[in-house]
């Protein structure tokens, strides 16, 4: 064995004392991604995707601004917030990297489910549309104010079929008129639930398809599905429905009310304005409507309140409206009763009622028919006024006509503007905007909303030519208040999802959703093209929406 001397043996030692005065330099921890979580969200919502999320490293501290995030399918992650636009699981990848290189990953994912779909405005309200076999639509929905159905590939009747549901009172005959503008001919099949109710002859040219139906049941009214089958026909099917109505036989001079158990409530909708000061309400178990104008401003138009009566007139048709009015002595103020709340058409003015009983008839029109408004204004005078006892009534013609709107979306008509819409898309030119945000305005079909507003939201894609500032508000057909929801919104050049909560009591009547686009910040630009497409109305997810 080889032996170390002395001399080797202290060197030995001298190196070990040494090497017990430094300290190694301990190695590099790698860092940690942290609150990673599996995501539940529905269609058209925006994630954030670092909620609870922190990247951090022993060295370099809180390093989460450095997380990169990529999910897959691939989704644009922005500031930590990715927006799902299809349903699916898309997994998410936290990638983390120190200062030193060291790498850190985390997997998590995100289910994404859709809302159920209450309506959209590719086809009119009501109306659905099918096809069988080997039968293919080209195009069937709303397109610049037509309801059109085109389809090829059709063998049997029943391959391409238009439905909508009526509800028929029981045991009693319908006649149903479908008015069609074809480019094609040939033989269409009429379906009652499933069963065949006619067989008719389709023309080239305007005409009008019609036959007739009972609905045989114990209870007094039915919901009946109708459906016009145009598979019989040789060629593409080609053609416009114009019109859908009904005729049925009424028990001519009786009188129905339609105000049965009517209340105030919630519908009294106040206007004060201009230094006008003063409140509406209901009360009286919303048995009467209040008017208290407390300082007046010189205009009666600026104190007010709007009733909402709930009732849609139908032209050609008589009602007798009737209410009973009292106020202060000596007071001033007027009564107009017209169509719709906003841009309406007066039907009738009364003057200084004082206090009395006022009773009407009206037979409306093609210009004043449709959603019934009272507007009491006293913005001149102050006091108090009432109203209560109201009631419509409905006098029965021989024959009853109901006819079912085939809308489409619409602007306001203004100077400088293209508007086209395709199957619930629209597209909206202008050349300049105005001042006013209802300058430029587009309007929607109406819709309706059943039960609480709180249970329907609203999703839309947009884009523009030019960053432009927008409102989007869902106000009741035919007026502004109530309104589910209003909101301002920035349109760009880059297509994004809105979506928007309605809130609030639907209180069980038409609504309608309003783009109005014009505005001091937009005036700047010119010959500006906004798209909006994907446009629908979704029952909300409670337990996902929070």
């Amino acid at each position: 064995m080889r032996k170390i001397g002395l001399l080797g043996s202290l060197s030995l030692l001298s190196f070990a004392l040494a090497s017990c005065g430094q300290q190694t330099a301990p190695a590099n921890m790698a860092p940690s991604v942290v609150g990673v979580k599996g995501i539940q969200c529905i269609v058209n919502t925006t994630v954030d995707l670092l909620d609870g999320v922190a990247a951090l490293d022993k060295e370099d501290g809180d390093i989460t601004p450095n997380l990169e995030i990529a999910v897959t399918p691939h989704v644009d992650v922005v500031d930590g917030y990715a927006t799902f636009e299809k349903e699916g699981e898309y997994a998410v990848n936290y990638k983390i990297t120190d200062s030193e290189g060291r790498v850190s990953q985390k997997n998590s994912y995100v289910e994404v489910v859709a809302r159920e779909k209450y309506t959209d405005f590719a086809l009119p309200a009501g109306f659905s549309a099918e096809v069988d076999g080997a039968a293919k639509f080209e195009q069937v929905g709303m397109v610049d104010g037509k309801f059109v159905v085109k389809a090829k590939g059709h063998e049997v009747a029943e391959d391409v079929q238009i439905k909508r549901t009526f509800e028929l009172t029981t045991n009693l005959q319908y006649t149903f008129k479908f008015e069609v503008d074809s480019k094609c001919e040939g033989k269409v099949k009429a379906l009652a639930d499933g069963a065949t109710a006619a067989e008719m002859k389709l023309i080239r040219g305007r005409s009008v398809l019609s036959f007739k139906h009972i609905a045989l049941a114990e209870e007094a009214h039915k919901d009946v599905e109708i459906a016009l089958c145009f598979g019989n026909i040789e060629e593409d099917i080609d053609l416009t429905i114009v019109s859908v109505e009904t005729e049925y036989p009424q028990e001519a001079g009786a009188i129905v009310d339609l105000t049965e158990n009517f209340t105030f409530a919630g519908r009294v909708i106040s206007r004060i304005e201009n230094g006008n000061l003063g409140n509406t309400w209901s009360e009286d178990e919303g048995h009467t409507a209040v008017l208290e104008i407390t300082q007046p401003n010189g205009n009666i138009w600026e104190g007010g309140m709007f009733i909402n009566t709930g009732i849609t007139t139908k032209k050609g048709v008589t009602y007798t409206i009737s209410f009973q009015m009292e106020c202060e002595e000596d007071a001033d103020y007027e009564i107009i009763i017209q169509r719709d709340q906003w841009k309406e058409q007066k039907i009738e003015t009364i003057y200084n009622p004082g206090n009395s009983f006022i009773t009407r008839d009206i037979t409306p029109d093609e210009t004043t028919e449709g959603a019934l408004w009272i507007y009491v204004q006293s913005g001149n005078h102050a006091n108090r006024i009432r109203m209560h006892n109201l009631k419509i009534e409905e006098h029965l013609a021989a024959i009853g006509h109901d006819a079912f709107l085939i809308e489409d979306y619409h602007d306001n008509h203004s100077e400088g503007t293209t508007f086209h819409s395709t199957l619930g898309d629209f597209t909206y030119e202008v050349e300049h905007f105005g001042d006013n945000y209802n300058s430029q305005e587009v309007m929607s079909p109406a819709f309706f909303i059943n039960g609480s507003g709180g249970n329907y939201v609203l999703s839309f894609k947009a884009k523009a030519s030019a960053p432009v500032e927008a409102v989007v508000a869902a106000p009741v057909a035919g007026g502004w208040d109530p309104t589910l929801m209003w909101s301002r919104i920035l349109i760009d050049t880059t297509e994004s999802t809105h979506t928007f909560f309605f809130s609030g009591a639907g209180s069980d009547r038409d609504y309608t959703v309003v783009w109005q686009f014009g505005g001091g910040n937009n005036v700047k630009y010119e010959n500006v093209k906004i798209e909006v497409s994907d446009v629908s109305i979704t029952l909300r997810n409670r337990e996902l929406d929070g």
